[in-house]
Protein backbone atom coordinates (compact mmCIF):
# COMPACT_ATOMS: atom_id res chain seq x y z
CA UNK A 1 0.00 0.00 0.00
CA UNK A 2 2.50 2.26 1.00
CA UNK A 3 4.67 1.57 -1.87
CA UNK A 4 1.96 1.92 -4.26
CA UNK A 5 0.81 5.48 -2.52
CA UNK A 6 3.45 7.95 -4.13
CA UNK A 7 2.74 6.53 -7.88
CA UNK A 8 -1.44 6.87 -7.28
CA UNK A 9 -0.92 10.51 -5.71
CA UNK A 10 1.19 11.56 -9.20
CA UNK A 11 -0.80 9.73 -11.54
CA UNK A 12 -3.75 11.98 -9.50
CA UNK A 13 -1.51 15.41 -10.32
CA UNK A 14 -1.02 14.50 -13.83
CA UNK A 15 -4.37 13.86 -14.54
CA UNK A 16 -5.32 16.65 -12.62
CA UNK A 17 -3.57 19.02 -14.56
CA UNK A 18 -4.56 17.34 -17.45
CA UNK A 19 -8.48 17.91 -16.38
CA UNK A 20 -7.35 21.40 -15.35
CA UNK A 21 -5.63 22.51 -18.92
CA UNK A 22 -8.92 21.26 -20.67
CA UNK A 23 -11.40 22.49 -19.20
CA UNK A 24 -9.92 26.05 -17.65
CA UNK A 25 -10.79 29.14 -20.13
CA UNK A 26 -12.65 26.53 -22.34
CA UNK A 27 -14.63 28.72 -24.06
CA UNK A 28 -12.31 31.93 -23.89
CA UNK A 29 -11.44 31.82 -27.27
CA UNK A 30 -14.46 33.10 -30.12
CA UNK A 31 -14.96 30.34 -32.69
CA UNK A 32 -13.33 30.05 -35.74
CA UNK A 33 -14.65 28.87 -38.96
CA UNK A 34 -14.94 25.23 -38.53
CA UNK A 35 -16.42 25.42 -35.49
CA UNK A 36 -18.82 28.30 -37.08
CA UNK A 37 -19.69 25.22 -39.60
CA UNK A 38 -21.03 22.90 -36.27
CA UNK A 39 -22.50 24.83 -34.16
CA UNK A 40 -24.54 26.11 -37.10
CA UNK A 41 -25.61 22.77 -38.38
CA UNK A 42 -25.99 21.30 -34.67
CA UNK A 43 -28.59 23.46 -34.06
CA UNK A 44 -30.95 22.35 -32.09
CA UNK A 45 -33.55 24.62 -33.54
CA UNK A 46 -33.02 22.69 -36.43
CA UNK A 47 -35.15 19.71 -37.21
CA UNK A 48 -33.20 16.72 -38.19
CA UNK A 49 -33.92 17.09 -42.05
CA UNK A 50 -32.65 21.18 -41.70
CA UNK A 51 -29.46 19.63 -39.81
CA UNK A 52 -29.04 17.04 -42.35
CA UNK A 53 -29.32 19.18 -45.45
CA UNK A 54 -27.28 21.91 -43.80
CA UNK A 55 -24.34 19.70 -42.99
CA UNK A 56 -24.56 18.37 -46.70
CA UNK A 57 -24.16 22.00 -48.06
CA UNK A 58 -21.24 23.03 -46.16
CA UNK A 59 -19.16 19.79 -44.86
CA UNK A 60 -17.49 16.75 -45.84
CA UNK A 61 -16.77 14.95 -42.83
CA UNK A 62 -19.62 12.46 -42.23
CA UNK A 63 -22.32 14.43 -40.21
CA UNK A 64 -21.95 11.63 -37.23
CA UNK A 65 -20.34 14.28 -34.92
CA UNK A 66 -22.83 16.94 -36.00
CA UNK A 67 -25.98 15.03 -34.32
CA UNK A 68 -24.22 14.05 -31.54
CA UNK A 69 -23.33 17.14 -30.85
CA UNK A 70 -26.99 18.32 -31.82
CA UNK A 71 -28.28 16.32 -28.91
CA UNK A 72 -25.90 17.51 -26.50
CA UNK A 73 -27.01 20.85 -27.20
CA UNK A 74 -30.76 19.47 -26.87
CA UNK A 75 -29.83 18.18 -23.61
CA UNK A 76 -27.72 20.97 -21.86
CA UNK A 77 -28.55 24.39 -24.09
CA UNK A 78 -27.24 26.25 -27.29
CA UNK A 79 -24.16 27.59 -26.20
CA UNK A 80 -20.53 27.85 -26.82
CA UNK A 81 -19.48 26.68 -23.40
CA UNK A 82 -21.70 23.47 -23.96
CA UNK A 83 -20.39 22.82 -27.66
CA UNK A 84 -16.85 23.20 -26.33
CA UNK A 85 -17.21 21.32 -23.14
CA UNK A 86 -18.80 18.41 -24.77
CA UNK A 87 -15.00 18.11 -26.78
CA UNK A 88 -13.01 18.62 -23.16
CA UNK A 89 -15.37 15.83 -21.83
CA UNK A 90 -13.78 13.83 -24.96
CA UNK A 91 -10.19 14.91 -24.20
CA UNK A 92 -10.20 13.96 -20.57
CA UNK A 93 -11.61 10.71 -21.15
CA UNK A 94 -9.20 10.20 -23.92
CA UNK A 95 -6.63 10.34 -21.00
CA UNK A 96 -8.15 7.71 -18.76
CA UNK A 97 -8.50 5.26 -22.25
CA UNK A 98 -4.66 5.47 -23.02
CA UNK A 99 -3.44 4.79 -19.97
CA UNK A 100 -5.33 1.81 -19.81
CA UNK A 101 -4.18 0.76 -23.25
CA UNK A 102 -0.68 1.66 -21.83
CA UNK A 103 -1.05 -0.89 -18.94
CA UNK A 104 -2.50 -3.43 -21.69
CA UNK A 105 0.20 -3.67 -23.65
CA UNK A 106 3.44 -3.07 -20.84
CA UNK A 107 1.77 -5.22 -18.15
CA UNK A 108 3.06 -4.01 -15.08
CA UNK A 109 5.80 -1.46 -16.40
CA UNK A 110 5.19 1.53 -15.14
CA UNK A 111 5.69 3.66 -18.50
CA UNK A 112 1.42 4.51 -17.52
CA UNK A 113 2.69 7.46 -15.51
CA UNK A 114 4.96 8.81 -18.26
CA UNK A 115 2.03 8.45 -21.14
CA UNK A 116 -0.21 10.01 -18.67
CA UNK A 117 1.74 12.89 -18.33
CA UNK A 118 2.78 13.19 -22.12
CA UNK A 119 -0.60 12.59 -22.91
CA UNK A 120 -2.33 15.06 -20.01
CA UNK A 121 0.24 18.17 -21.32
CA UNK A 122 0.42 17.79 -25.05
CA UNK A 123 -0.15 21.13 -25.97
CA UNK A 124 -1.93 19.87 -29.41
CA UNK A 125 -4.56 17.14 -27.62
CA UNK A 126 -5.16 20.80 -25.31
CA UNK A 127 -6.19 23.00 -28.25
CA UNK A 128 -7.95 20.28 -29.87
CA UNK A 129 -10.64 19.58 -26.60
CA UNK A 130 -11.22 23.04 -26.57
CA UNK A 131 -12.64 23.00 -30.06
CA UNK A 132 -15.97 22.60 -31.44
CA UNK A 133 -15.44 20.19 -33.83
CA UNK A 134 -14.80 16.23 -33.88
CA UNK A 135 -11.01 15.72 -33.62
CA UNK A 136 -11.07 14.73 -29.44
CA UNK A 137 -13.51 12.17 -30.20
CA UNK A 138 -11.92 10.95 -33.09
CA UNK A 139 -8.55 10.27 -30.88
CA UNK A 140 -10.75 9.11 -28.30
CA UNK A 141 -12.89 6.02 -30.41
CA UNK A 142 -9.19 5.47 -31.95
CA UNK A 143 -8.03 4.60 -28.61
CA UNK A 144 -10.85 3.06 -27.50
CA UNK A 145 -10.64 0.63 -30.86
CA UNK A 146 -6.91 -0.45 -30.27
CA UNK A 147 -7.97 -1.55 -26.79
CA UNK A 148 -10.72 -3.85 -28.03
CA UNK A 149 -8.82 -4.66 -31.05
CA UNK A 150 -5.88 -5.84 -28.58
CA UNK A 151 -8.86 -7.86 -26.86
CA UNK A 152 -10.17 -9.87 -29.70
CA UNK A 153 -7.18 -10.95 -30.89
CA UNK A 154 -5.81 -12.38 -27.46
CA UNK A 155 -9.67 -13.92 -27.34
CA UNK A 156 -10.55 -14.28 -30.57
CA UNK A 157 -13.39 -16.89 -29.60
CA UNK A 158 -15.27 -14.31 -27.52
CA UNK A 159 -18.17 -13.22 -29.22
CA UNK A 160 -19.16 -10.41 -27.46
CA UNK A 161 -15.72 -8.65 -27.56
CA UNK A 162 -15.93 -9.37 -31.24
CA UNK A 163 -18.92 -7.35 -31.82
CA UNK A 164 -18.39 -4.72 -29.24
CA UNK A 165 -14.76 -3.95 -31.31
CA UNK A 166 -17.02 -4.09 -34.48
CA UNK A 167 -19.50 -1.42 -33.43
CA UNK A 168 -16.69 0.40 -32.05
CA UNK A 169 -14.27 0.18 -35.42
CA UNK A 170 -17.29 1.07 -37.52
CA UNK A 171 -17.92 4.24 -35.54
CA UNK A 172 -14.44 5.23 -36.28
CA UNK A 173 -14.50 4.98 -39.62
CA UNK A 174 -17.87 6.77 -39.75
CA UNK A 175 -16.64 9.00 -38.06
CA UNK A 176 -14.30 10.91 -39.60
CA UNK A 177 -12.59 9.63 -43.85
CA UNK A 178 -8.80 9.55 -42.18
CA UNK A 179 -10.72 6.60 -40.03
CA UNK A 180 -10.04 4.88 -43.12
CA UNK A 181 -6.01 4.94 -42.25
CA UNK A 182 -6.83 2.43 -38.90
CA UNK A 183 -8.57 -0.04 -41.05
CA UNK A 184 -5.49 0.10 -43.57
CA UNK A 185 -3.37 -0.30 -40.46
CA UNK A 186 -5.31 -3.07 -39.01
CA UNK A 187 -5.87 -4.86 -41.64
CA UNK A 188 -2.24 -4.99 -42.76
CA UNK A 189 -1.53 -5.95 -39.22
CA UNK A 190 -3.63 -8.68 -39.57
CA UNK A 191 -1.90 -9.72 -42.93
CA UNK A 192 1.77 -10.01 -41.34
CA UNK A 193 -0.09 -12.10 -38.37
CA UNK A 194 -1.38 -14.29 -41.30
CA UNK A 195 1.76 -14.62 -42.95
CA UNK A 196 4.08 -14.48 -40.44
CA UNK A 197 2.39 -16.56 -37.66
CA UNK A 198 -0.42 -18.27 -39.58
CA UNK A 199 -2.74 -16.61 -37.44
CA UNK A 200 -6.03 -15.95 -38.75
CA UNK A 201 -9.80 -16.15 -37.84
CA UNK A 202 -13.24 -16.24 -39.62
CA UNK A 203 -15.28 -13.83 -37.09
CA UNK A 204 -12.61 -11.69 -37.62
CA UNK A 205 -12.30 -11.44 -41.35
CA UNK A 206 -16.29 -11.78 -41.50
CA UNK A 207 -16.19 -8.03 -39.34
CA UNK A 208 -13.37 -6.79 -41.10
CA UNK A 209 -15.29 -7.31 -44.72
CA UNK A 210 -19.17 -6.27 -42.96
CA UNK A 211 -17.51 -2.92 -41.62
CA UNK A 212 -15.79 -2.24 -45.18
CA UNK A 213 -18.89 -2.86 -47.28
CA UNK A 214 -20.85 -0.62 -45.11
CA UNK A 215 -17.92 2.35 -44.45
CA UNK A 216 -17.66 2.27 -48.57
CA UNK A 217 -21.48 2.69 -49.38
CA UNK A 218 -21.42 5.17 -46.64
CA UNK A 219 -18.91 7.15 -48.18
CA UNK A 220 -19.92 6.75 -51.49
CA UNK A 221 -23.46 8.16 -50.84
CA UNK A 222 -22.16 10.63 -48.29
CA UNK A 223 -19.10 11.70 -51.33
CA UNK A 224 -22.76 11.79 -53.87
CA UNK A 225 -24.24 15.03 -51.93
CA UNK A 226 -21.83 16.78 -50.96
CA UNK A 227 -19.65 17.65 -54.29
CA UNK A 228 -21.40 20.48 -55.78
CA UNK A 229 -19.84 23.51 -54.85
CA UNK A 230 -19.64 27.31 -55.47
CA UNK A 231 -16.20 27.21 -56.32
CA UNK A 232 -13.00 25.55 -55.55
CA UNK A 233 -12.82 26.10 -51.78
CA UNK A 234 -9.72 23.67 -51.63
CA UNK A 235 -7.62 26.72 -51.76
CA UNK A 236 -6.18 26.15 -48.23
CA UNK A 237 -4.90 23.05 -48.75
CA UNK A 238 -1.41 22.27 -50.37
CA UNK A 239 0.64 19.01 -50.27
CA UNK A 240 3.54 18.92 -47.29
CA UNK A 241 6.09 21.57 -48.40
CA UNK A 242 9.94 20.24 -48.05
CA UNK A 243 10.42 21.50 -44.31
CA UNK A 244 7.64 18.94 -43.30
CA UNK A 245 10.11 16.20 -43.97
CA UNK A 246 12.59 17.32 -41.79
CA UNK A 247 9.72 17.23 -38.88
CA UNK A 248 6.54 15.50 -39.76
CA UNK A 249 4.40 17.39 -38.31
CA UNK A 250 5.83 17.16 -34.57
CA UNK A 251 6.19 20.79 -34.16
CA UNK A 252 2.45 20.95 -34.20
CA UNK A 253 2.24 17.78 -32.20
CA UNK A 254 4.60 18.88 -29.41
CA UNK A 255 4.06 22.49 -30.05
CA UNK A 256 7.50 24.22 -31.20
CA UNK A 257 9.85 23.26 -33.88
CA UNK A 258 12.75 22.61 -31.01
CA UNK A 259 10.74 20.31 -28.55
CA UNK A 260 8.95 18.63 -31.79
CA UNK A 261 12.31 18.01 -32.84
CA UNK A 262 13.76 16.12 -29.65
CA UNK A 263 10.78 14.07 -29.51
CA UNK A 264 11.21 12.99 -33.41
CA UNK A 265 14.90 12.27 -32.79
CA UNK A 266 14.12 10.41 -29.78
CA UNK A 267 11.12 8.35 -31.45
CA UNK A 268 13.65 7.39 -33.66
CA UNK A 269 15.92 6.26 -31.93
CA UNK A 270 13.99 4.11 -29.54
CA UNK A 271 12.61 2.86 -33.01
CA UNK A 272 16.36 1.71 -34.25
CA UNK A 273 17.40 0.47 -30.58
CA UNK A 274 14.54 -2.16 -30.66
CA UNK A 275 14.09 -3.06 -34.04
CA UNK A 276 13.71 -6.71 -33.36
CA UNK A 277 11.22 -6.22 -30.89
CA UNK A 278 9.21 -4.74 -33.72
CA UNK A 279 10.15 -7.48 -36.24
CA UNK A 280 8.11 -10.17 -34.08
CA UNK A 281 4.77 -9.21 -35.60
CA UNK A 282 3.44 -7.85 -32.04
CA UNK A 283 1.66 -4.50 -30.74
CA UNK A 284 4.74 -2.65 -30.79
CA UNK A 285 4.37 -3.28 -35.21
CA UNK A 286 1.07 -2.28 -35.33
CA UNK A 287 1.81 1.03 -33.90
CA UNK A 288 5.02 1.70 -36.33
CA UNK A 289 2.56 0.51 -39.08
CA UNK A 290 -0.28 3.06 -38.10
CA UNK A 291 2.70 5.60 -37.84
CA UNK A 292 3.80 4.99 -41.40
CA UNK A 293 0.54 4.63 -42.52
CA UNK A 294 -1.08 8.31 -40.64
CA UNK A 295 1.76 10.01 -43.33
CA UNK A 296 1.94 7.83 -46.13
CA UNK A 297 -1.70 7.28 -47.12
CA UNK A 298 -2.55 11.07 -47.01
CA UNK A 299 0.73 12.01 -48.50
CA UNK A 300 0.30 9.49 -51.38
CA UNK A 301 -3.69 10.65 -52.11
CA UNK A 302 -2.43 14.55 -52.04
CA UNK A 303 0.00 13.99 -55.22
CA UNK A 304 -2.33 11.35 -56.85
CA UNK A 305 -5.73 13.53 -55.98
CA UNK A 306 -5.39 16.20 -53.97
CA UNK A 307 -4.30 17.83 -50.82
CA UNK A 308 -6.11 16.27 -47.92
CA UNK A 309 -3.27 16.44 -45.11
CA UNK A 310 -3.30 18.56 -42.14
CA UNK A 311 -2.13 17.71 -38.97
CA UNK A 312 -5.18 18.18 -36.77
CA UNK A 313 -6.58 15.07 -39.47
CA UNK A 314 -3.96 13.00 -38.21
CA UNK A 315 -3.73 13.80 -34.19
CA UNK A 316 -4.54 10.31 -33.53
CA UNK A 317 -1.15 9.78 -34.54
CA UNK A 318 -0.14 10.64 -30.85
CA UNK A 319 -1.00 7.23 -29.92
CA UNK A 320 1.06 5.16 -31.11
CA UNK A 321 4.19 8.00 -30.67
CA UNK A 322 2.95 8.60 -27.15
CA UNK A 323 3.32 4.77 -26.24
CA UNK A 324 6.37 4.01 -28.10
CA UNK A 325 8.25 6.52 -26.27
CA UNK A 326 7.14 5.41 -23.02
CA UNK A 327 7.28 2.01 -23.11
CA UNK A 328 10.25 1.69 -24.70
CA UNK A 329 11.71 4.61 -22.47
CA UNK A 330 10.80 2.29 -19.30
CA UNK A 331 12.03 -0.77 -20.89
CA UNK A 332 15.18 0.43 -20.40
CA UNK A 333 17.59 -1.28 -17.83
CA UNK A 334 20.15 1.14 -17.49
CA UNK A 335 18.31 3.83 -14.94
CA UNK A 336 21.02 6.71 -16.25
CA UNK A 337 19.38 6.42 -19.96
CA UNK A 338 16.06 6.24 -18.77
CA UNK A 339 16.40 8.89 -16.54
CA UNK A 340 18.13 11.18 -19.16
CA UNK A 341 14.93 10.73 -22.09
CA UNK A 342 11.98 11.55 -18.90
CA UNK A 343 13.93 14.32 -17.95
CA UNK A 344 14.45 15.85 -21.08
CA UNK A 345 10.95 15.47 -22.55
CA UNK A 346 9.46 16.47 -19.37
CA UNK A 347 11.49 19.55 -19.30
CA UNK A 348 10.75 20.40 -22.64
CA UNK A 349 7.16 19.67 -22.29
CA UNK A 350 6.73 21.90 -19.32
CA UNK A 351 9.43 24.58 -20.63
CA UNK A 352 7.45 24.61 -23.99
CA UNK A 353 3.86 25.17 -21.62
CA UNK A 354 5.65 28.43 -19.88
CA UNK A 355 5.77 30.01 -23.34
CA UNK A 356 2.14 28.98 -24.20
CA UNK A 357 -0.84 30.25 -23.33
CA UNK A 358 -1.73 26.98 -21.31
CA UNK A 359 0.48 28.47 -17.92
CA UNK A 360 0.64 32.54 -19.13
CA UNK A 361 -3.24 32.42 -18.72
CA UNK A 362 -3.46 31.81 -15.04
CA UNK A 363 -1.09 34.86 -14.20
CA UNK A 364 -1.67 36.97 -17.48
CA UNK A 365 -4.57 38.05 -19.94
CA UNK A 366 -4.77 35.50 -22.38
CA UNK A 367 -3.85 36.81 -25.78
CA UNK A 368 -6.70 35.58 -28.50
CA UNK A 369 -5.50 32.87 -30.48
CA UNK A 370 -8.46 32.86 -33.04
CA UNK A 371 -11.09 35.80 -34.64
CA UNK A 372 -12.25 38.14 -32.28
CA UNK A 373 -15.53 37.75 -33.34
CA UNK A 374 -17.04 39.01 -29.96
CA UNK A 375 -14.91 42.04 -29.89
CA UNK A 376 -16.08 42.69 -33.43
CA UNK A 377 -19.56 42.43 -32.58
CA UNK A 378 -19.28 44.60 -29.84
CA UNK A 379 -17.35 47.52 -31.91
CA UNK A 380 -20.62 47.33 -34.13
CA UNK A 381 -23.17 47.07 -31.55
CA UNK A 382 -21.62 50.56 -29.92
CA UNK A 383 -22.36 52.11 -33.76
CA UNK A 384 -25.00 53.90 -35.17
CA UNK A 385 -24.55 51.45 -37.96
CA UNK A 386 -26.47 48.00 -36.86
CA UNK A 387 -26.37 46.27 -40.46
CA UNK A 388 -23.57 44.34 -41.41
CA UNK A 389 -22.05 42.26 -45.02
CA UNK A 390 -20.05 39.44 -44.77
CA UNK A 391 -17.23 38.78 -47.65
CA UNK A 392 -17.30 34.99 -48.40
CA UNK A 393 -16.63 33.63 -51.65
CA UNK A 394 -14.65 30.67 -52.90
CA UNK A 395 -16.41 28.42 -49.90
CA UNK A 396 -18.16 25.26 -50.67
CA UNK A 397 -21.27 26.63 -50.57
CA UNK A 398 -21.32 30.78 -50.19
CA UNK A 399 -24.87 30.88 -48.90
CA UNK A 400 -24.77 28.20 -46.36
CA UNK A 401 -21.76 29.65 -45.28
CA UNK A 402 -22.98 33.62 -44.82
CA UNK A 403 -25.75 31.41 -42.81
CA UNK A 404 -23.79 29.75 -40.86
CA UNK A 405 -21.61 32.80 -39.74
CA UNK A 406 -24.64 34.94 -39.38
CA UNK A 407 -26.15 32.66 -36.96
CA UNK A 408 -22.88 32.96 -34.55
CA UNK A 409 -23.21 36.72 -34.87
CA UNK A 410 -27.20 36.58 -33.70
CA UNK A 411 -25.75 34.17 -31.20
CA UNK A 412 -23.57 37.14 -30.17
CA UNK A 413 -26.05 39.94 -30.67
CA UNK A 414 -29.52 39.61 -31.72
CA UNK A 415 -29.48 43.43 -32.69
CA UNK A 416 -27.32 43.18 -35.83
CA UNK A 417 -29.11 42.78 -39.40
CA UNK A 418 -27.19 40.67 -42.42
CA UNK A 419 -27.54 42.62 -45.70
CA UNK A 420 -26.84 41.03 -48.76
CA UNK A 421 -25.14 43.05 -51.30
CA UNK A 422 -27.62 42.41 -54.14
CA UNK A 423 -29.72 44.09 -52.08
CA UNK A 424 -27.95 47.01 -51.77
CA UNK A 425 -29.21 49.99 -54.15
CA UNK A 426 -26.87 52.53 -54.80
CA UNK A 427 -28.28 55.14 -52.78
CA UNK A 428 -26.58 56.84 -49.32
CA UNK A 429 -26.48 53.67 -47.12
CA UNK A 430 -24.08 53.36 -44.66
CA UNK A 431 -23.28 49.67 -43.73
CA UNK A 432 -20.02 47.48 -41.88
CA UNK A 433 -18.10 44.95 -44.42
CA UNK A 434 -16.96 42.48 -42.12
CA UNK A 435 -13.95 40.25 -44.08
CA UNK A 436 -13.12 37.00 -41.46
CA UNK A 437 -9.34 36.27 -42.08
CA UNK A 438 -9.71 32.83 -41.92
CA UNK A 439 -11.41 32.39 -45.12
CA UNK A 440 -11.12 34.97 -47.21
CA UNK A 441 -7.16 34.43 -47.72
CA UNK A 442 -6.63 37.88 -46.43
CA UNK A 443 -8.27 39.38 -49.43
CA UNK A 444 -10.61 41.98 -47.64
CA UNK A 445 -11.01 44.42 -50.91
CA UNK A 446 -14.54 45.75 -51.38
CA UNK A 447 -15.89 43.96 -54.64
CA UNK A 448 -15.40 46.27 -57.72
CA UNK A 449 -18.66 46.97 -58.40
CA UNK A 450 -19.20 48.73 -54.65
CA UNK A 451 -15.91 50.79 -55.58
CA UNK A 452 -16.74 53.25 -57.64
CA UNK A 453 -19.46 54.10 -56.21
CA UNK A 454 -18.67 53.88 -52.17
CA UNK A 455 -16.76 55.61 -48.85
CA UNK A 456 -14.63 53.62 -47.04
CA UNK A 457 -15.12 55.66 -43.42
CA UNK A 458 -13.65 53.60 -41.06
CA UNK A 459 -11.30 50.46 -40.76
CA UNK A 460 -10.84 48.55 -37.46
CA UNK A 461 -9.26 45.11 -37.18
CA UNK A 462 -9.73 42.72 -33.98
CA UNK A 463 -7.13 40.01 -34.86
CA UNK A 464 -8.80 38.22 -37.80
CA UNK A 465 -11.76 40.14 -38.01
CA UNK A 466 -11.49 43.45 -40.28
CA UNK A 467 -14.24 45.55 -39.86
CA UNK A 468 -14.63 48.05 -42.96
CA UNK A 469 -17.25 50.71 -42.08
CA UNK A 470 -18.64 51.78 -45.67
CA UNK A 471 -20.97 54.45 -47.36
CA UNK A 472 -22.34 53.99 -50.66
CA UNK A 473 -22.37 57.45 -52.21
CA UNK A 474 -25.43 58.85 -54.04
CA UNK A 475 -25.50 57.67 -57.86
CA UNK A 476 -25.20 61.08 -59.88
Amino acid sequence: MSTNYPKLLLLILILGTGVLFRLYNVSFDDLWYDEIISFWVANPNFSNTVTFNAHNQIEDAPFLYNFILKFHFYIFGYSVLVGRSLSAIFGILSIFTIIYLDRQISKNNNSYLFTAFLISTNIFLIGYSQEIRNYSLLFLITTLTLIFFFKVIENKKNLKLLIIFSIIFLFNILLHPFGWIIFFTLSFYLFLKLLVKKFYSISIIISFTIIFIISVVFYYELFSITTNTDADYYWFMQNPSLSFYTNFYFSKYFGSRLVGGVFLIVLIYLIIKNFKKFKEINIYTLFLIFIIFSYLIPILFGYLFKPIFLPRYTMFNLIPIILILSVFTFNYEKKVKKFLIISILSFLTLGNHFTEQTIKQFYKLRASSKPEYSKAVNYINKSITKEYILKVENMKNNQATSDAIENYISYLNEDLKLIEFKNIKLTKKTFWYICPLDISSKDCLLPKTMKKNSKLLKQKQFNSIILNLVEIKTKS
